[in-house]
């Protein structure tokens, strides 16, 4: 199994991982000292022939067959490489562990679905129970070298009460790849077999206990695939030739030269005699190599290597456990110690008080922000309206648009705007205005509709009335943003009131006596006054 150490880093601190390298069981040193002290070996021969052995025409040669691999040598893309295969076969070893059937679950539901304390549904469960996990351990026996040694022969089957003779000899009669999974149908069988004795009264208890058994099954079959099917050999290969075809060129190209050559005073070189760089770049690569080397099939007997005898005696103990070996029954039912209690504060050791913890609340709740109130002053509030308010339809005639918003003021207030709520209408072009259907304008009975008459003459479109104000309303209608109106606007009668009242457009006196109507732009104005004077 893969070598604890999470004891030994629980909190953070100077010089903990540094213990790490102490551990020789899993270490990197262990996978790579024989790699290291060959290379070491063959760089100390070469370093030795060029500066003892070779004469000084070959010197000069060799410094230049160094300085050209040094220079080709970053061409080999090793980091690159290992990267994505050390990725690959990590995720490759863990899903391995993850697709492990565990037997706890069918366990549980076993018991759940199977209930009783007499000899039949303790039998039944059992061999349910039994046949599940020697099909694990059938599987595991010809995936894993160290089941294999457990579990040499059918025999040893025998011999550890796993099967009986009885079930070794109908084993036997089949073919090898079916073996694994015979246990698993002989469990299915006994599920039925159960239920037509009435001891599974659910129909639903039968269906999920036999799902558990599929997916139990699935689990196995996934670990041979997982075995037949390996990583391929040519990226394993070109990993593995990249890195140490990488470290023969260092044997060359990181060689010192000596100082008293010409090339080493040319590109200004020290001669260091040993390789301290070449030997950490060594270690690193080498030992990414190592580590996917022994992770690349987790079945075997490294130190990585999953403990599959852990995983068996997990299984045989726990669900033996669960099946037949406690009280199913659970305790009475009473009052727990925080019955009166609707908030609970679980208590504190004095060591566990020293610990700061934060409440869980949101990272911004305690975050104070400044506020604008400039801001706030230039929003106004938003009024839902009720049912019975009349529609607001918008008209779109003009040029410009007025960009104001507010809301009417209810017909039935009788307080006048304060200074708050005025709009000045000092410029011409802004204009707030809304419009009525004629089909929804309230009209009192009695009184006249000539406020309400669609002015529809032929040519021209229906116009609705639309109707002008000053004042910013708190209540009532929606004012609608329009362009500005050119047609003439009419009376409109406002509900709730004793009297008619024409609410007309808001003209203005020109010097000449005309009235000026406010809905026309100021260019419109000046184009009439031109006219008029021609």
């Amino acid at each position: 199994m893969t070598v604890q150490y999470n004891q030994l880093v629980l909190t953070g601190g100077p010089g903990v991982f540094f213990k790490l390298l102490l551990k020789w069981r899993g270490c990197v040193f262990k996978l790579i000292y024989v790699d290291v002290l060959g290379f070491l070996a063959a760089y100390g021969v070469i370093s030795c022939i060029y500066r003892f052995a070779l004469p000084e025409n070959l010197q000069r040669s060799f410094e230049n067959l160094v300085l050209f691999t040094n220079n080709f040598q970053s061409m080999i893309p090793v980091a690159f490489i290992l990267g994505f295969y050390i990725q690959l076969i990590f995720s490759r070893f863990w899903h391995q562990f993850m697709i492990i059937p565990w037997g706890l679950k069918f366990a549980i539901s076993l018991t759940a679905h199977l209930p009783g304390t007499d000899e039949r549904p303790r039998l039944l469960r059992r061999t349910c129970m039994r046949y599940v996990l020697g099909s694990l351990i059938l599987t595991c026996t010809r995936i894993n070298v160290v089941a294999k040694k457990r579990f040499p022969t059918f025999e040893s089957f025998i011999s550890a009460g796993i099967f009986t003779e009885e079930e070794i000899k109908l084993l036997e009669g089949m073919q090898l790849h079916v073996q694994p999974f015979v246990p698993i149908v002989w469990t299915t069988s006994i599920i039925t077999l159960a239920e037509k004795e009435k001891f599974i009264t659910n129909q639903h208890a039968l269906v999920s206990l036999i799902t558990e058994v599929n997916r139990f099954r699935q689990g196995l079959l996934n670990l041979f695939f997982m075995d037949y099917v390996c990583v391929p050999l040519v990226y394993t290969q070109v990993v593995t030739l990249s890195v140490y075809s990488y470290f023969i060129a260092s044997l060359f190209g990181k060689q010192y030269l000596m100082d008293s050559s010409p090339l080493s005073k040319q590109h200004d070189l020290k001669d260091w005699y040993f390789p301290f760089f070449t030997l950490t770049e060594f270690v690193i690569y080498v030992g990414l190599l190592k580590v996917a080397e022994t992770l690349v099939n987790p079945m075997g007997e490294d130190d990585e290597d999953f403990d599959i005898n852990e995983v068996i005696d997990f299984n045989w103990k726990t669900t033996w456990c669960i099946v037949d070996g406690m009280k199913t029954s659970p305790p009475a039912v009473v009052r727990d110690a925080h019955w009166h209690q609707s908030v609970v504060e679980l208590p504190h050791t004095e060591e566990s008080r020293k610990l700061i913890s934060r409440p869980f609340r949101g990272s911004v709740y305690d975050l104070e922000l400044p506020i604008d109130s400039v801001l706030g002053d230039h929003i106004w509030p938003v009024k839902m309206f009720a049912k019975n308010d009349l529609s607001v339809s918008h008209t779109a005639h003009g040029k410009r648009a007025s960009i104001i918003t507010s809301a009417h003021k209810h017909p039935s207030s009788n307080e006048n705007p304060t200074n708050e709520n005025l709009i000045s209408l000092d410029e011409p072009d802004l204009h707030v205005s809304f419009t009525v259907p004629s089909k929804l304008s309230p009209v009192r009975p009695g009184s006249s509709n000539n406020a309400h008459e669609a002015v529809e003459e032929e040519g021209e479109e229906r116009i609705s009335p639309t109707v002008q104000f000053h004042g910013l309303p708190n209540k009532g209608f929606a004012e609608t943003i329009t362009e500005e109106s050119e047609g003439e606007l009419e009376e409109y009668e406002q509900p709730g009131s004793d009297s008619t009242n024409h609410v007309g457009s808001h003209s203005t006196e020109r010097p000449d006596g005309s009235a000026q109507s406010p809905l026309k732009s100021t260019d419109e104005e000046e184009n009439e006054d031109v006219s008029k004077q021609k």
